[in-house]
């Protein structure tokens, strides 16, 4: 039996291949790209293995939910796992027996996918070196291999070259608009097995690429602090230095007269915090109570519908004040509503300088206030409330010992200068060059990691790549 595509249908827009072709999968997106894969390949001078026999545990991670508050163990999660590296100034815990947490203590040398994400973030994986005891999250699966094989440091830097991307591309599944990486699908993974000089030859050209990267991101967050600089300096606000610690500045003592804004506890009236609010007030131009300067909005939902975009805090880059969305979403009891030009501003860890300019609208989590900017530019705004002054305040206004936050009425008398509009717009625009100057040398950093990618799969295919 036989059939002909008809005149009217694109043959490049149609899979068409007969059953005794087929393999595991009848799925079109794995043929298009295993072909690509495999003419990669076909010519590599090593022999091409499936990933499985080299393999000693594959495991997902735990479903049960963390908590911010640092008790128990910390649990490496989705948001942990950035650029081929680990980033822990998010993180969440979760209190275990001895016994369960056992199973999932991570060992130096395993190595950790992402299982679900957007199509090009996820299968990215990271080797785990972090001292200390860590757990590790159900969206992460743990890969370690046997010993005297293949060197993690080499599986992830062929997995994260290009033709090691394309087969990631192949096996991965799109389902409800997320793609998903299964254990099954690491395990049958080939990757080819050269011998063990090669193999540390790519893995020290890949650390050595990850360390020209991070070097360049601190250049960039070096050129990102000048922002402290501009601002201070178009306000007339002088840094002071933080007086030297002795024991008589350490005691707290003022008159009762003088403890204003509600609090009597000595964190909040110590001197270091009443230094930087006469900083501010030596602006010159007004000053006013960050409750004269927005409005709170306080609308809620129960929950979070599939199209709506959900922040929480660790979709916020404290560096930069950016988003980081991400397929990863806990059920929430109550989330707060926002509109584009809203400010985000976190009553969790103030130190951490979460705060946000939404430039879409969606909801976010209760651990944010929504601020409404009711006079001049939120894009100013944004930038006095992530500056070094006003996050200094309001780290001395956190409350709690295990999950210190702001609530509204510790900062509403947060000072803020109010410049005319010509002078905010002035200071924007100077920011946002300053923005840009660190874009892009983030930007040269991602591409030059790029470049090393290229490189790896040259060494590790040779003539072979097509």
């Amino acid at each position: 039996m036989s059939f002909a595509l008809t005149n009217n249908l694109l043959p490049g827009k149609v899979f068409l291949t007969s059953r005794a072709k087929l393999e595991k999968r009848w799925d079109p997106n794995y043929y298009r790209w295993m072909k690509v894969f495999r003419a990669k390949v076909k010519n590599c001078p090593h022999p091409v293995e499936r990933l499985k026999p080299s393999l000693g545990l594959v495991q997902y991670g735990i479903s049960e939910r963390a908590t911010e508050e640092p008790v128990g163990v910390p649990m490496l999660r989705m948001i942990n796992l950035q650029a081929d590296t680990w980033d822990i100034s998010d993180m969440k815990y979760i209190a275990m027996s001895d016994e369960d947490k056992k199973h999932y203590l991570l060992k130096q040398g395993d190595i950790l996918f992402n299982r679900t994400n957007s199509k090009e973030l996820v299968g990215k994986c990271c080797v785990f070196n972090l001292p200390g005891e860590y757990v590790f999250a159900s969206y992460l699966i743990r890969v370690r291999l046997k010993q005297r094989g293949l060197l993690p440091d080499y599986v992830t830097a062929y997995l994260a070259s290009p033709v090691g991307r394309v087969q990631i591309d192949a096996v991965s599944r799109q389902i409800a608009g997320m793609t998903n990486i299964n254990a099954e699908e690491i395990r049958d993974l080939f990757i080819p097995v050269p011998d063990r000089t090669i193999q540390d030859e790519v893995a020290s050209s890949w650390r050595k690429a990850i360390l020209r990267r991070d070097a360049m991101f601190a250049e960039a967050r070096a050129v990102l602090a000048q922002i402290d600089e501009v601002l201070l300096d178009e306000l007339g606000i002088k840094r002071q230095p933080d007086r030297p610690q002795t024991i008589g500045s350490r005691i707290f003592r003022r008159a009762f007269s003088d403890v204003s804004g509600g609090r009597l506890d000595p964190i909040a009236n110590q001197e270091r915090r009443r230094r930087l609010e006469r900083a501010i007030q030596s602006s010159r131009y007004p000053v006013k109570h960050l409750r004269e300067a927005v409005r709170v909005e306080k609308k809620v939902v129960d929950s979070i519908s599939p199209g709506d975009t959900y922040i929480g805090l660790e979709n916020i880059n404290g560096e930069t004040g950016e988003l980081i969305l991400t397929a990863e979403r806990e059920s929430v009891g109550t989330a707060l509503v926002f509109k584009p030009g809203q400010i985000l501003f976190p009553k969790l860890r103030p130190y951490l300088n979460k705060t946000h300019l939404a430039a879409t609208g969606g909801i976010c989590s209760t651990e944010f206030h929504v601020f409404t900017v009711l006079d001049g530019d939120p894009e100013y705004l944004m930038t006095v409330l992530r500056s070094s002054v006003s996050v200094g305040i309001t780290s001395l206004l956190m409350t709690g010992n295990t999950l210190p936050r702001l609530q509204m009425a510790d900062i509403e008398r947060l000072p803020i200068p109010i410049p005319p509009g010509p002078v905010q717009e002035r200071i924007c625009k100077r920011v946002a060059a300053i923005r840009e100057k660190a874009a892009h040398t983030r930007a040269k950093a991602l591409a030059e990691l790029e470049a090393a990618r290229k490189a790896i799969e040259n060494l590790i295919l040779g003539s072979a790549t097509a």
